[in-house]
């Protein structure tokens, strides 16, 4: 289920491989803006997922998160289904320990 969409996702670029196994972060940038617009007053569903889907390191991300949260459902779900269910809260958090981590 995710663990063949993480596969996919992986294999689609083979630079992100080295010998340890993927080294894969989300770019700074991304991540500062999908934390501002997870805080706004308005949520807009379409430039949240846009930034998600642009940024492999968020989107490997956002998969372990529902993973975790939603089981086997998590699977069966569209991007834009994985952000509702996961909630703003849920990726506001996620982008700030995303922002906050080492890189590889």
């Amino acid at each position: 289920m995710l663990a063949n969409t993480l596969q996919k996702l992986l294999d689609r670029d083979s630079r992100i491989h080295d010998r340890k196994g993927p080294a894969i972060s989300a770019a700074p940038h991304a991540a500062a803006r999908l934390q501002l617009l997870a805080s706004s007053s308005v949520a807009d569903l379409e430039a949240i997922t846009s930034i998600i889907r642009d940024d492999l390191g968020l989107t490997i991300r956002l998969l372990q998160l529902a993973e975790q949260t939603l089981e086997e459902n998590a699977g069966n779900l569209s991007l834009e289904e994985l952000v509702i269910h996961l909630g703003l809260e849920q990726l506001r958090r996620m982008a700030a320990e995303t922002a906050l981590s080492p890189k590889p």
